[in-house]
């Protein structure tokens, strides 16, 4: 669990963990340069499966790197410091390894929530695209939610530690590194929640939001340098970089930065293999987003075309 000036929602993701249903588990909180009383909240916590490791502020990479060569489970797992776990997270992402010999990472869903522990829409981690190309899938669109995700403690030894050239994105990076040795099981149930607010480095509230968003290029930079990647993946580099641009783009659209939003969905369109389709696409969810999201039967409407798209092209469920 990294944390950095946590000392408001880390409690409650100390408990989140300490009551799993699978209590055979240590809690590696990886303190990173925090100023404020985070240390002094976990400490109140008399359970001999916490620790506590103290880094200088260097970034997120350095501190899940931190935790992980401390760590001395099986499995590792990763819990950001405002989020939760539900408690059957761990027993049910343990029974998928366990079951599952040829599989190196197992992932479930995330719900949003806001300060106040109300549920929000916001729904993190989706299914493969392509169930048995965990590669392709990621390399496509990235669907895994970090907060919910177990790894065999063995797929670090391949894949190496997380890039602390990455301030951002480093676990997309680590995913996609790792599908090129494992496969990979996405459970289809909320097991997480995912704390939206302005503090957050995800959040579209933050103030980092902007450089998570433009960074995801560099993890394709990085993906497509590779000497060794097989040629199923190198012919879907323009609709990786493509998919990239059109969240980008959508997403300062979302946040009415409409000069940024604009550069990148043109940048989209002009790398995607298919531009027609994707403009398309962007007007597509143009307009789901500022017409029919309004409406009940609007939503309806749109989430059905979703689902009927996804099955057409043979993608998630």
């Amino acid at each position: 669990m990294p944390a950095l000036n946590s000392e408001r929602f880390i409690g409650e993701a100390v408990q989140s963990v300490l009551d799993q249903t699978f209590t055979d588990l240590e809690l590696l909180v990886v303190d990173n340069g925090s100023t404020d009383t985070t240390r002094e909240v976990v400490e109140r916590f008399a359970d001999p499966r916490i620790a506590m490791l103290s880094e200088p502020r260097q970034g997120i990479s350095r501190a899940m790197n931190a935790g992980l060569q401390a760590a001395r489970g099986t499995f590792i797992s990763r819990l950001d410091s405002d989020d939760v776990w539900l408690p059957e997270l761990l027993e049910t992402l343990v029974g998928v390894l366990e079951s599952k010999p040829g599989v190196g990472l197992a992932y479930a869903r995330a719900v949003g929530m806001d300060e106040e522990r109300r549920e929000l829409a916001a729904v993190w981690g989706r299914p493969l695209r392509y169930p048995d190309d965990a590669l392709r899938s990621l390399a496509y669109m990235d669907t895994i939610c970090n907060i919910a995700v177990l790894v065999r403690r063995e797929c670090f030894e391949c894949t190496g530690s997380f890039d602390v050239e990455l301030r951002t994105s480093e676990d997309w990076d680590m995913w996609l590194r790792l599908a090129c040795y494992y496969r990979m099981v996405c459970v289809d149930r909320v097991l997480a929640r995912v704390r939206v607010h302005s503090g957050s480095t995800t959040s579209p509230q933050g103030s980092r939001y902007g450089e998570v968003l433009e960074e995801r290029r560099l993890v394709l930079d990085k993906l497509f340098a590779r000497s060794d990647l097989p040629a199923r993946l190198r012919s879907m580099r323009g609709t990786a970089y493509s998919n990239v641009f059109v969240e980008t783009g959508l997403r300062w659209l979302g946040k009415r930065e409409l000069r940024r939003g604009a550069r990148a969905l043109i940048a989209g369109v002009r790398v995607s293999p298919r531009p027609a389709f994707t403009a398309a696409r962007i007007l597509w969810f143009g307009l789901s987003g500022e017409v029919l999201s309004r409406h009940r039967l609007g939503r309806r409407f749109a989430a059905g075309v979703e689902r009927l798209g996804r099955r057409l092209r043979g993608g998630a469920r």
